[in-house]
């Protein structure tokens, strides 16, 4: 983590620009098989995921995924369909695209 500048001002985003740091400079990852974590989704998740401000972070961190060469033209242009669409879709719309997905994750 240190090696790639550990966790830089880069806001909304910071996780996802760190680890995608990380994995350029060839750090290896692995999935572990049983889950660490829970977590709860509150009332107000689906908010905080959409909006402008959403999706300006969104469409940053995908041109900076470019400029580090982390995605593909391909991956960026996908990236910026799926991820920032999700961001301009109404609140509900996301609740629900989210529950199923998780609900299909979990069987």
């Amino acid at each position: 983590m240190r090696a790639v500048g550990g966790y830089t001002d880069f806001a909304l985003m910071e996780d996802y620009l760190l680890w995608a740091k990380m994995l350029v400079a060839g750090a290896r990852v692995a999935n572990v098989a049983e889950p660490l974590v829970r977590y709860r989704v509150g009332a107000g998740a689906y908010a905080r995921r959409g909006g402008k401000a959403q999706l300006k972070a969104e469409l940053a961190l995908q041109w900076r995924f470019r400029r580090i060469r982390f995605t593909t033209r391909r991956q960026f242009l996908r990236n910026v369909v799926v991820r920032g669409g999700y961001r301009l879709v109404p609140e509900r719309i996301r609740r629900v695209a989210y529950r199923a997905l998780i609900a299909t994750y979990r069987r």
